[in-house]
């Protein structure tokens, strides 16, 4: 009896022992949980939370492609984008900040991301919550140890004019009567790029496993040029180069303009710039009578191309919000383009621009001979993939879908598609990351001419800037390697020679004119439509499809008949 007393009462003490250690460790790891939270949430603006919620998202959705993207659930594969894209962007919008900017360029993949999410993401274009000015004010007076703003300006308006993802815009007057722009960095970028940028790597590795494609071999490139954008220091200096490079051109000097930095009003978080008064690109259309688009739009154009092809140095942002107009103040009769938000530039090198410029050259001569060299220099296997993502419309006919496939065949062709861009990039190591960039450049550009209404031939005009980059060399002409007639010595020439000269000249001025008559035909497609346009309204009062909305719809219907993929009708805009 007392045996089984001292075992009971054993193990009472025993339940008893275990019940105040689950419940020190539960209150250890509540006290261990509030301040973690506590912390994060105040001290480090929510940098654990919001990496958190990222990675338990990107797994989600994960999984849910890896093990629902099948011939199985072809009935259903719009609902698995759609409620996909839901989660992400409800991720971004939770997380703000840099998750912004990274569901901005989700945004930008229009036409190659499904519909669902090129819908879903426009939303993030809107502006962003701004901050407080106390935050504004705490930044200012931290950088340029003072008390007080008014300590540098004469005035500061308190209310931001414009805000983004990484900073916002106050009007301010310096203690000369200049007046100013003052970008200030939102607080919280600081403290959260660094898990930001790891977790966007962490989410494209995952992305990566769910597609079985190789999205990571961006992610160094991106994440380099993304804290460059962070630092106004570098942004400063962009701006200087920048305008400098343009100066050096006549064609684009007195038509464009950067505004000038104040170096002694600008830190690493804080940029100060030259006020400008101007119309907004976006407002453009309500002020053409006073600005002509087609001369606006040339210009922008222009001004991107010699980015591109003859400076090497291009901006990478150029949306609507980052373009003004206003009359040139040397002389109010000519109108100028304002480039404005000089965070994103990247550098191309002379070789790249050499090459590019003859991918263009030989994507109007149908040289796929040179296509196939230039893919295979930069690792690129599927050269009609590149060669539509290129000019931006389609580049070769191919079977279509039968109007009568059922749903397992169109998924079929989706998943074609996807072993397609698998072989596109399936050796990265050689792609040029500067394709990136410029492709975003170029996206942006065709969207800004389709909102004016088509004004401008711009695949023509790339072109022929791409052809001022090639110079009077005529052997980027003659196709032929064996054609160099550059290698030809001092000793009597042969017949053979003879005749591989005569070859060389007929063969490059044969292929230039070919150009310069693609280059025509273009033209004159281009003014037919918009005689055609221009007639329809005139007389019927209707409005007829411009240039870029033609190429749109032949983009949407060519992935629609190869891919079964239903592109929207503004897919491919970014505003």
């Amino acid at each position: 009896m007392n045996i089984h007393r001292l075992v009971s009462r054993h193990s009472t003490e025993s339940r008893r022992r275990r019940r105040l250690r689950i419940g020190a460790w539960s209150a250890g790891l509540l006290v261990g949980g509030v301040t973690v939270w506590t912390a994060d949430h105040f001290f480090y603006y929510s940098t654990l939370e919001r990496n958190l919620r990222t990675v338990v998202n990107a797994v989600i959705v994960g999984l849910d492609y890896r093990f629902n993207f099948n011939s199985e659930n072809a009935e259903h594969i719009d609902k698995l984008h759609e409620r996909s894209a839901k989660r992400i962007l409800q991720t971004c919008i939770k997380n703000g900040g840099l998750y912004i900017k990274f569901g901005q360029q989700i945004a930008s993949l229009n036409g190659v991301s499904p519909p669902e999410y090129s819908r879903a993401f426009r939303v993030l274009y809107d502006d962003a919550p701004s901050v407080p000015y106390s935050d504004v004010r705490s930044i200012i007076c931290k950088d340029f140890k003072v008390s007080d703003p008014s300590e540098l300006f004469a005035e500061f308006s308190k209310d931001a004019l414009a805000s983004a993802s990484i900073a916002q815009v106050h009007r301010a007057r310096l203690k000369d009567g200049t007046s100013v722009a003052v970008k200030v960095q939102k607080p919280a970028i600081s403290n959260q790029i660094g898990w930001d940028l790891f977790t966007f790597r962490t989410v494209l590795t995952v992305f990566g496993w769910a597609f079985d494609l190789p999205l990571t071999f961006s992610s160094q490139y991106v994440e380099k040029h993304t804290l460059q954008e962070t630092d106004f220091l570098n942004e400063a200096r962009n701006c200087k180069e920048a305008a400098k490079l343009l100066e050096e051109n006549p064609v684009v000097a007195d038509r464009a303009y950067i505004p000038k930095v104040f170096d002694d009003f600008t830190s690493g978080r804080v940029l100060t710039m030259e006020w400008i008064d101007g119309i907004r690109f976006g407002d453009l259309l309500e002020h053409k009578d006073e600005f002509p688009v087609a001369e606006i739009m040339e210009t922008v154009v222009d001004v991107f191309s010699d980015q591109i092809f003859r400076t090497g140095f291009v901006h990478a942002d150029p949306h609507q919000g980052n373009i003004l107009i206003r009359k040139n103040p040397e002389d109010p009769k000519r109108n100028q383009v304002v480039l404005l938000d000089h965070g994103l530039y990247i550098r191309c090198s002379e070789k790249f621009r050499h090459e590019y410029a003859l991918l263009w050259k030989s994507l109007f001569l149908r040289d796929t001979e040179t296509l196939v060299e230039i893919g295979k220099a930069w690792g690129i296997q599927d050269i009609d993939i590149f060669a539509s993502s290129t000019l931006q419309r389609q580049w070769k006919d191919e079977t279509p879908i039968s109007e009568k496939s059922t749903a397992a065949e169109i998924f079929e062709f989706q998943k074609k598609a996807q072993s397609r861009v698998r072989t596109f990039l399936s050796n990265t190591d050689l792609l040029p990351r500067e394709l990136i960039y410029i492709g975003r450049n170029l996206n942006i550009v065709r969207s800004n001419n389709k909102f004016l209404g088509s004004p401008v031939n711009r695949i023509n005009m790339i072109a022929n800037w791409a052809v001022k980059q090639l110079g009077t060399d005529w052997k980027d002409w003659a196709r032929s390697p064996s054609a160099n007639h550059s290698n030809m010595t001092f000793q009597e020439p042969s017949m053979f020679d003879i005749v591989q000269q005569m070859m060389f000249v007929v063969r490059s001025r044969f292929n230039y004119w070919t150009f310069q008559a693609g280059l025509f035909l273009s033209s004159v497609t281009f003014q037919v439509v918009d005689l055609w346009r221009g007639f329809n309204r005139l007389f019927f009062g209707k409005q007829v499809a411009g240039f870029e909305e033609i190429l749109d719809s032949q983009m949407r219907a060519s992935m629609k008949q190869q891919y079964g993929v239903t592109v929207d009708e503004d897919a491919f805009d970014v505003q």
